[in-house]
């Protein structure tokens, strides 16, 4: 974002809004890219004031067409509007058509992914003294085009010796030709993806769109990598070193995990973007434990509805037209994912029991039930086995083998199974 805002900072260019053109400026702060437009009629200015969120908004900068995917209006200073720009494309040479023209493949790639893969992409000659970069390709035919994941190195010698960078990157060219929305969505299904197999923050790093006569276009996203947060005497984000879920270990069937995680976090859409966003911002313990309780609930009752009501009704026969309590929703969950811990069922059930107590005190805060809260150790403990459980229920979902997701997970859990009852 820094080389963008170098680049673009205090250009003017016009914009095309409503079908009414107007001078802009950029304007780089705190990390960010703006722009800023001057709109003189009121009634034009209450019009996108009003809209907030706008579709699609053409310019031309130096007499090259430049494209805002929904800019956002964050601010409204007299004659003037500021937008702040999610995401744009520069390089495309398709003017103001853009909305109508189709993209024919992508190629993108993510900060964070290097331990992704963990295959050597060098052979080393000691003897010649020599390095060699090699190219991994692997293909996936799936129902709306081919995928192909690029594994190569970039190497560069000095005097001081030789620097070798890994370059991953996914190229998917489509089967029919689609809309630029339809391309952004299958690219931030990757970036999610790929959240879920590291429980980390993994950045848009580039992209690269072809339109059907092969011409491309760069699209800039505006995210912001903070620095990881600590707060005092209590760590608030997992390892950073590796994957829980790595290529390695799925690359044989990843196309189809590709393609049933699509239906998977179309259905559980919400729960995506909490934990997409409990892991870009810094969460508190308590917060965490709340936020993985509410995600729990929302998968059990697309996912687990009728075991985890027939175990209350099982239970409580009297509850049988009653909304499946949470504790009966967690404890189906456990259950579903019990060869990580093989919890006795008594276990199970007093630990789902002091789990929704918890949850319930802290979200009606009943004082007569104070009992109920739980200690700084059990809050913080519960919030980590939480996202472990349902982790380990959406990877199951999408078709990861039950003997990789408990050779991988949980290696760098911040708590022990003996210590969570």
């Amino acid at each position: 974002m820094k080389e963008l805002i170098k680049k673009y900072n205090n250009k003017q260019f016009t914009v095309n809004i409503y079908d009414k053109e107007y001078n802009a400026v950029f304007r780089g702060e705190n990390d960010k890219l703006y722009f800023d437009v001057n709109i003189k009629q009121d009634k034009e200015l209450s019009k996108i004031w009003n809209k907030r969120v706008i579709k699609l908004i053409n310019g031309k900068y130096n007499e090259h067409d430049i494209t805002f995917i929904e800019p956002h209006v964050s601010a409204m200073s007299y004659k003037t509007i500021t937008f702040t720009i999610n995401i744009f494309i520069d390089g495309f040479e398709i003017g103001k058509n853009i909305k109508n023209k189709k993209i024919s493949k992508f190629l993108c790639s993510f900060s964070g992914i290097n331990e992704f893969d963990l295959s050597k992409y060098y052979e080393q000659d000691i003897e010649q003294d020599t390095v060699k970069a090699l190219c991994m390709n692997d293909e996936y035919l799936l129902d709306s085009g081919k995928l192909i994941f690029h594994r190569t190195n970039k190497i560069a010698s000095s005097l001081t010796g030789i620097k070798i960078d890994k370059i991953n990157e996914f190229e998917f060219e489509y089967n029919k030709k689609t809309d630029i929305y339809a391309a952004i969505k299958d690219i931030w299904h990757l970036k999610n993806i790929l959240c879920i197999f590291s429980m980390k923050n993994i950045t848009v790093n580039t992209i690269t769109f072809y339109t059907n006569n092969n011409k491309s276009g760069i699209v800039f996203m505006n995210y912001i990598n903070e620095a990881i947060k600590k707060s005092e005497n209590e760590i608030v984000e997992h390892m950073e070193n590796s994957f829980v879920i790595n290529y390695n270990n799925i690359k044989d069937c990843f196309g189809q995990i590709i393609e049933k995680s699509q239906e998977c976090f179309e259905n559980i859409f919400p729960i995506i973007s909490m934990y997409i966003d409990s892991i870009e911002k810094e969460m508190p313990k308590l917060n965490k434990f709340l936020a993985f309780c509410q995600m729990l609930e929302c998968f059990s009752r697309e996912y687990d509805e009728s075991e985890a009501h027939a175990l209350m009704v099982k239970k409580e026969p009297t509850k049988a037209n009653n909304d499946t309590e949470l504790k009966y929703r967690i404890n189906s969950l456990i259950k579903r994912v019990n060869y990580l811990f093989r919890f006795k069922t008594k276990r199970i059930t007093k630990l789902s029991e002091k789990i929704a107590k918890g949850r319930n005190y802290y979200i009606h805060h009943d004082k007569t039930k104070k009992n109920n809260e739980l200690t700084h150790d059990e809050l913080f403990y519960y919030g980590y086995f939480l996202e472990d459980i349902l982790l380990a229920n959406i990877y199951m979902e999408i078709g990861i083998n039950k003997k990789v997701i408990k050779k991988s997970c949980f290696n760098n859990s911040f708590y022990y199974k003996n210590n969570i009852l």
